[in-house]
């Protein structure tokens, strides 16, 4: 079992460089020596930026599998529509109301999305459907960009661990937030967020949780809605962490 994984790896690493590099010979290096290639390079992972179309990163983000399962990649057509959604919604938080008024602007920064910047989206049921899993891989033009995107999350926590929103129609909702550190070996930044939404009135709480990972100018995140969001979480670690390697291989690979 160990030699098949071995042999899966190696074919993947070598699948992945084909698509995104061409036969360079640069590239061939890799093709033939994927893992020597990233122990070689990982130090500078740190500050290695590589460009990718959204193409590019469905073919990468294709390689995930959380509890087993592989995940529904959405093309690119309903990526846009989906990131369309996201902006519409912005739109709907900047009619509400904040309290604190100063959490607003924090929320706004944690859900922001620049439709420019490639990405790819994907979607899956896990635990017999109990829980839904959804992911976003973006490739940002900067590693600065990139840090920005998970810094973001980390202030949210720290200014509003607590908040409420009132829409208009004055429901209100009330809002707890915690972050914490979430490390994986090959990625600059890890973090775990944890978000609780509570409707009152007798009503539900409901909890989901965000795994951000940042490799370069790579950000990959994971949310989870369902019954025990942090302990999903924390089961895919092992397979996040396979993933956050073929990020890193992936950056590699590609050529520029």
């Amino acid at each position: 079992m160990r030699y098949q994984k071995t042999v899966a790896s190696i074919l993947g690493a070598a699948l992945l460089a084909a698509t995104l590099s061409g036969c360079t010979t640069g590239t061939k290096q890799t093709l033939d020596h994927p893992d020597s290639a990233y122990v070689k390079q990982k130090d500078d992972l740190p500050t290695m930026v590589k460009q990718f179309s959204g193409p590019n990163l469905a073919i990468i983000l294709s390689g995930l599998k959380l509890k087993g399962e592989s995940l529904k990649v959405y093309d690119e057509e309903t990526t846009a529509s989906m990131r369309s959604a996201d902006h519409q919604a912005l739109d709907l938080l900047r009619q509400t109301t904040f309290k604190p008024e100063k959490c607003q602007q924090k929320v706004l920064d944690s859900y922001a999305d620049q439709e420019s910047i490639p990405a790819a989206f994907s979607q899956a049921n896990l635990n017999n459907h109990a829980t839904v899993v959804r992911t976003q891989l973006r490739a940002y033009d900067s590693v600065a960009q990139a840090q920005k995107a998970i810094k973001v999350q980390r202030d949210l926590a720290q200014a509003c661990p607590t908040y409420a929103v009132t829409a208009p129609g004055d429901k209100s909702l009330r809002f707890t937030t915690a972050a914490a550190d979430y490390p994986l070996d090959g990625a600059q930044d890890g973090l775990m967020m944890t978000s609780r939404t509570d409707p009152g009135e007798g009503q539900l709480a409901t909890t989901e949780v965000g795994v951000f990972q940042r490799v370069g100018n790579l950000e990959i995140r994971v949310y989870f809605d369902g019954k025990n969001p942090v302990k999903d979480a924390n089961e895919v670690r092992a397979e996040l962490q396979r993933f956050v390697t073929y990020l890193g291989q992936a950056l590699i690979a590609k050529a520029k």
